[in-house]
């Protein structure tokens, strides 16, 4: 492997591990939130969160954008540790604006990581549930059509 390409590959996962971290304070605040400010009334608390961060409710953790960039990102899977795999992962299941790219993600989760892991059963539930209000593993909380 190249050095260039080395460097590429090491900013790439730098930057998915930064898109993580991002994701995760913002839920992790989010679910505080929701305890303290909303008795822990989910639908509640996310209209709530929504006026105080001044954000529309269908984007409460302000997240579009980079979402979007994640989407556009190339990977190659061949490279990827455990821990990439639960990033990708992790920012795959939050596109639920974007159905077709989350099958893509769960095509490349399948063919690394097979149906029998975790990150497959997870998004595969996750499509499903905004797609038809079902789950075939039992992973989703909340399991409703969008």
């Amino acid at each position: 492997m190249l050095l260039e390409e080395i460097v590429r590959l090491e900013e790439r996962e730098g930057r998915l591990v930064n898109l993580v971290a991002q994701d995760q304070k913002e839920r992790t605040e989010y679910q505080e939130f929701v305890q303290t400010k909303a008795n822990g009334d989910w639908d509640k608390g996310a209209k709530l969160y929504a006026e105080v961060k001044k954000r529309k409710v269908d984007d409460i953790f302000g997240e579009r954008e980079r979402l979007i960039s994640f989407t556009k990102m190339d990977f190659n899977f061949e490279t990827f540790s455990d821990s990439d795999w639960n990033n990708y992962w992790l920012l795959s299941q939050h596109c639920d604006f974007d159905v077709l790219y989350q099958r893509r993600a769960l095509k490349n989760i399948e063919k690394y990581k097979g149906r029998d892991s975790s990150e497959y059963k997870y998004l595969y539930d996750r499509i499903s549930c905004n797609l038809y209000g079902t789950q075939k593993y039992g992973t989703q909380n909340i399991c409703n059509r969008v």
